[in-house]
């Protein structure tokens, strides 16, 4: 059954339980002699997505327009969670002294686990699935920018919130949406 979804019923709570649920079946499947599982992380993520997402408004809008009528379109929207899940990680992966490397779906267990958030968000939203065929050939440029930004954020603005980091990876998220969701 397809629902009826756009910005105007969006309902970020309601994602956030999506988002823990999600979070969950993927560590149930990680490798656990490498990765711990901050379900704490959630309400640090979901303060700082009330914050931001505010002040993204304001910064789009001016400060005197950026009310409830004012919407961010659901690629800034993803941007922006995925942003927040490489700025405040989920999952920590550490040296095992059980096995010498974890495998690459581990290592990247966090942006991997951002694609899946912004699958779940486009086929929401489109009722369209990531054509995974097509998308391989762009799956690693993909994943090491985000491995790029959760290592380097810190390093890359002395100004937070890392807008530009938001609006460049929103037009990613428009690629991906206008060419590989079908």
């Amino acid at each position: 059954m397809v629902v009826e979804y756009s910005m105007d019923n969006f309902n970020s709570e309601w994602w956030f339980t999506h988002f823990k649920r999600l979070a969950e079946r993927v560590y149930h499947y990680a490798d656990d002699n490498f990765v711990i599982y901050h379900e704490k992380m959630f309400d640090r993520v979901r303060e700082q997505y009330e914050i931001r997402h505010k002040l993204i408004k304001i910064d789009m809008f001016g400060e005197g327009i950026a009310n409830r009528d004012n919407r961010l379109d659901r690629h800034k929207i993803v941007a922006l969670y995925i942003q927040l899940f490489l700025e405040y990680p989920i999952f920590e992966v550490q040296k095992a002294h059980s096995a010498p490397y974890p495998n690459p779906k581990t290592v990247f267990i966090n942006e991997l686990y951002c694609l899946d958030v912004m699958r779940s968000i486009f086929r929401r939203w489109t009722d369209k699935s990531l054509d995974i065929k097509n998308f391989e050939e762009y799956k690693p440029r993909l994943i090491e920018l985000l491995a790029c930004y959760r290592d380097h954020h810190t390093k890359i603005d002395k100004i937070p919130p890392h807008f530009h980091f938001t609006y460049a990876l929103a037009h990613i998220m428009y690629f991906i949406e206008r060419y590989f969701m079908k």
